[in-house]
């Protein structure tokens, strides 16, 4: 198994806020780039990840993500961990794991992280 290095996963944000933002990680925000999760444009303010990932060319291409999304992609969504969703549930009812009705899909990963943090 490859191991990954430092430069293939850097941080943005005003502190740091996880262990993985050590301080030779750093990077700047890349701003107006879109989240790889939300899709919406990384601002000056977001905390978040830019994960090196290799086209089918063999390009690198650096991916931003929201710290909020990339935790959510890791974590699941609110009814996955509330364990509300058909993965646990022996029924045939199927009731979607992938996202939280009246919310944007970034305000799903806000609240699917703050779930996961307060556990």
């Amino acid at each position: 198994m490859r191991s990954i290095k430092p430069q293939e996963i850097q941080w943005f944000g005003a502190e740091p806020f996880a262990i993985a933002c050590a301080a030779d990680n750093r990077c700047e925000p890349p701003i107006e780039k879109a989240c790889a999760w939300c899709d919406e444009d990384i601002a000056p303010s977001d905390n978040g990840f830019v994960c090196l990932n290799i086209t089918l060319e063999g390009e690198p291409a650096p991916i931003p993500w929201h710290a909020e999304c990339f935790i959510r992609s890791l974590c699941g969504s609110v009814e996955h961990q509330l364990r509300q969703c058909s993965c646990f549930s022996a029924t045939d009812k199927q009731i979607d794991c992938s996202e939280t009705d009246g919310l944007t899909v970034r305000e799903e990963a806000r609240l699917a992280a703050k779930i996961w943090r307060d556990r």
